[in-house]
């Protein structure tokens, strides 16, 4: 007796349906706990409308031919096409779902036509087969587009590549072979189709939890490491980068730059228009100066009105140079002027050590009169000799 028949086909069939139910029960949960979680509703919907279609397609013969094989494969369709959407939106993509759409409709005014014109059966498990693997496929390169060699995203892409070869193979063999007459017919074939179909589901759904998952564990890393006021690095993360940039000037031979940035005369403009345009002139601050920067800088708010800005790789004077325009953009809004104090890594220069000489530096653009920039050159330089290491 060869092993597959030790399963029942409606066992395998009500397992499929109530493992789709709680997936989609799931999902539910993360769209409800998280509104912002992309994908979550529409993947969802792929799984409810899944175990409809699955039902009407196993009663053929017990209800109208046109419910269980035109309606139910139709939700079928429509649930492999909901379950790719659901991928795409989960990554922010947009590519290849006008293709997708329009193969399923397609394939589905073809399932149509076998059904109901042309009435045979093998033709009808092809396009089933043919669709299902074109989805798992671009499922497949959507997520490994963006693996970032994450464990989870590289299983996930080995699975859907075997659904979509299998699903193709599935196809060949039907047309070499040909078609049951009963989709319920106790023979391993079936069986083995039916246990597919449950494993289809629980990797889409195990994997796809997975991906929603480390994207909301990743959003809310970024938040806790975000200022709610400017939208910047918070203090706390600023300070990591700046460790993080230190050390790999250590390892390149290349300097950073740290410029500890202050609105001047803010307390006034709280005083007098109120906190909301002391909001206001913080958030135009941050606006401008991330418009300027490089992709791999980093600003950060690191007290009340007091910025902290990362620049890698660059000297002093081209610091300087930077922190300039900072000042010329800024001057074309109605944000307050700013003070900066600008400071170069040493060497084996710790964190602490640069942003005490940027503070230093910064408190000698305060007493200068405010609206300026002065450096600290280095640590190294004689006591005696200070004075002369800042300047404009």
């Amino acid at each position: 007796m060869h092993p597959l028949t030790w399963l029942d086909n409606r066992t395998l069939l009500a397992c499929q349906c109530m493992l789709a139910s709680s997936f989609a029960c799931l999902l539910l949960g993360f769209r409800s706990a998280y509104p912002a979680l992309r994908g979550a509703r529409t993947l969802a919907s792929a799984f409810l409308l899944g175990i409809p279609g699955i039902l009407l397609i196993a009663m053929r013969g017990h209800i109208s031919f046109f419910l269980s094989v035109v309606t139910g494969n139709l939700l079928v369709y429509v649930s492999l096409l909901l379950l790719y959407r659901g991928v795409l939106l989960i990554f922010n993509e947009k590519r290849y779902f006008t293709f997708a759409l329009v193969f399923v409709c397609i394939t589905g005014a073809l399932h149509v036509y076998y059904a109901l014109i042309d009435e045979r059966i093998v033709p009808r498990i092809v396009i089933a087969s043919v669709t299902m693997g074109v989805l798992s496929l671009l499922k497949a390169w959507t997520v490994f587009v963006h693996a970032e060699r994450r464990i989870h995203r590289i299983l996930f892409v080995i699975s859907l590549l075997s659904a979509g070869c299998i699903s193709l193979g599935r196809g060949v063999l039907t047309l070499i072979h040909g078609a049951p007459h009963d989709y319920m017919q106790q023979n391993p074939v079936q069986t083995y189709a039916l246990l597919l179909g449950l494993l289809y589901i629980a990797v889409q759904g195990i994997f796809n939890l997975s991906l929603m998952y480390f994207d909301l564990a990743s959003t809310i890393r970024d938040k806790a490491h975000r200022d709610p006021l400017t939208s910047i690095l918070n203090r706390r993360a600023i300070e990591d980068k700046l460790q993080e940039e230190l050390s790999r000037g250590d390892r390149t031979g290349w300097p950073v730059c740290a410029l500890l940035i202050d609105v001047d005369f803010f307390k006034s403009v709280n005083d007098t228009h109120g906190h909301a345009a002391g909001d206001h002139a913080l958030k135009l601050v941050a606006e401008t100066l991330t418009a300027s920067l490089r992709p791999f800088d980093h600003l950060g708010r690191f007290g009340g009105d007091e910025f902290l800005l990362i620049l890698p790789e660059l000297t002093l004077p081209d610091a300087s140079a930077r922190a300039e325009s900072f000042r010329v953009a800024l001057a074309r809004t109605d944000a307050p002027t700013l003070s900066i104090g600008i400071a170069e890594s040493d060497p084996g220069e710790s964190a602490p050590a640069l942003l005490a000489r940027a503070d230093a530096a910064l408190y000698s653009a305060k007493h200068a009169g405010r609206d300026c920039i002065r450096l600290h050159h280095s640590a190294a330089i004689h006591p005696s000799d200070q004075s002369a290491s800042m300047g404009t």
